[in-house]
């Protein structure tokens, strides 16, 4: 009864009663939710890190390059790191690389500079010099 309440609801609210009502609909049908209809209400109410961290658990990369492509700046940086998360560390890389050389939000490459000192410190033959 909730879940269609909130189906109902979703067209008269803003972005962020939108992505609250998302994650409290995907939290009441987790059980019984086949991963496409997941990614349709991560994909309806604007759950961007939801929507990524499961096509990146499906092994779905190209569609979480393309989403993360499309996401601001602001969420690019924790998208990023759900990269790094998943095992693919030096896409995140690129995927940060690439929104730097056309933004003018400096947290992106500090981002960048941060994970080389961590690869140095973790591995200094391997580390970017």
């Amino acid at each position: 009864m909730i879940s269609d309440w909130i189906e109902t609801a979703l067209p008269g609210v803003d972005d962020w009663a939108r992505g609250g009502m998302g994650g409290l609909l995907l939290r009441l049908q987790a059980d019984t939710m086949d991963d496409e209809s997941f990614l349709k209400v991560c994909r309806k109410t604007g759950r961007l890190k939801d929507l990524v961290d499961r096509l990146l658990a499906l092994g779905r990369v190209d569609d979480a390059t393309g989403e993360a492509r499309q996401a601001s700046d602001y969420n690019l940086l924790g998208l990023a790191d759900l990269f790094v998360q998943h095992g693919y560390g030096p896409l995140a890389e690129t995927l940060m690389r690439d929104r730097a050389k056309v933004s003018q939000d400096t947290r992106l490459m500090e981002w960048v500079k941060r994970k080389c000192q961590e690869s140095r410190r973790s591995d200094p033959g391997t580390g970017v010099r």
